[in-house]
């Protein structure tokens, strides 16, 4: 769908709409977990991501059947990705104004357009160069540099005085994602190893840990004198904490029989989709 831009970038994003279609999304468990034996090794999982198909870029200097596409990424720099676009409208143009121009392939350009005047020609080579379009593509955070790029080219802050047409259309795309097993044992071992830590004991550190804990008796007696009311908060605290870890616990356990198939694998990759923006440019 096409939206017109707004005075701000920021608005033009928020007037984007896109489809949702990651509802029945494969949540990965948060925590590692076991087959069901008490001795069975623990498993962690991760996510590693793929790179986005796309197309190979095409030559700037190909004809105008041939679709030119500039990929945003949210490392790409601005002017950059605006100076990319401006040579290939410059080259478009040259392509469809060719009729017009003396050089190379004059006569066969002359014989192509036998008959007609020469406002019929620029006619002719006006409509080609509105047909043209450099198209700017970008998924993710990078949706709002490419929705940036198109504002720039609908102001015309080139300054050349040329006019641009920008449509901007939103889309998505499906990604496919791995999913790594890894056993936390190997990580819990780790762990213990940076743990680990030999010395001798300060006595100054033994002193003032027989201080403390003097001084944590000598409390605990004044807490044992608080009113009823605030033990009875603490009773419907815990009662709360209690029903909210057996609410996630819960929800782990559906997402954990969600994650694993009929045959108790767990699967190598999963299937989500991507929220992109592509942005038509061409001359007017």
């Amino acid at each position: 769908m096409a939206t017109k831009p707004s005075t701000t970038t920021t608005t033009l994003i928020s007037n984007l709409t896109f489809e949702k279609k990651n509802t029945h999304l494969l949540h990965i468990p948060s925590k590692a977990s076991s087959d069901g034996n008490n001795n069975a090794n623990k498993k962690t999982y991760r996510i590693e991501k793929r790179p986005i198909p796309r197309a190979p870029i095409a030559s700037p200097y190909a004809g105008s059947h041939v679709p030119k596409t500039v990929y945003i990424s949210s490392k790409t720099p601005f002017m950059s990705a605006v100076k990319r676009v401006q040579k290939l409208l410059r080259l478009a143009e040259r392509r469809a104004m060719a009729p017009l121009m003396g050089g190379k392939g004059k006569r066969r350009q002359t014989n192509h357009h036998a008959g007609r005047t020469g406002g019929d020609i620029l006619e002719k080579c006006q409509q080609r160069l509105r047909e043209e379009k450099v198209l700017v593509k970008a998924t993710g955070r990078a949706i709002e540099k490419a929705v940036s790029v198109g504002r720039w080219f609908e102001e015309g802050k080139g300054g050349g005085g040329e006019e641009f047409e920008v449509v901007v259309r939103t889309g998505s795309v499906c990604v496919v994602d791995d999913i790594v097993e890894e056993d936390a044992s190997t990580h819990d071992e780790e762990n213990e190893e940076e743990g680990e830590g030999g010395g001798s004991i300060d006595p100054d550190i033994t002193m003032s840990m027989t201080t403390t804990t003097t001084a944590n008796s000598s409390t605990s007696t004044q807490q044992d004198k608080e009113p009823e009311k605030e033990g009875k908060e603490g009773k419907e605290e815990s009662k709360n904490q209690r029903r909210r870890r057996r609410k996630r616990e819960r929800i782990r356990e559906q997402r954990l029989k969600a994650f694993v198939d009929e045959d108790g694998e767990t699967p190598e990759s999963r299937t989500r989709w991507v929220n992109m923006v592509e942005i038509a440019i061409n001359m007017k």
